[in-house]
């Protein structure tokens, strides 16, 4: 399976980024959330601030980790 493909199958609400020139944008907050976004599982509950939350009771964000 190509990246794109499997960047396809992720749930339908993607964010994107414009690409910048300068390394002061990619330190945002913005910038640093918009993977870990992408990459939630498609089987994650949007319909509710308390069905999402619980989704991200089970995601794993140590990879997204720089400590």
């Amino acid at each position: 399976m190509t990246e794109h493909m499997s960047i396809a199958i992720k749930h339908p609400y993607k964010l994107f980024l414009p690409l910048c020139s300068t390394d002061v944008r990619k330190y945002f907050f913005c910038h640093r959330i918009v993977k870990v976004w992408n990459e939630l599982p498609i089987d994650t509950d949007f319909s509710s601030i308390d069905l999402f939350e619980r989704a991200l009771d089970g995601f794993n964000f140590t990879a997204y980790c720089d400590i």
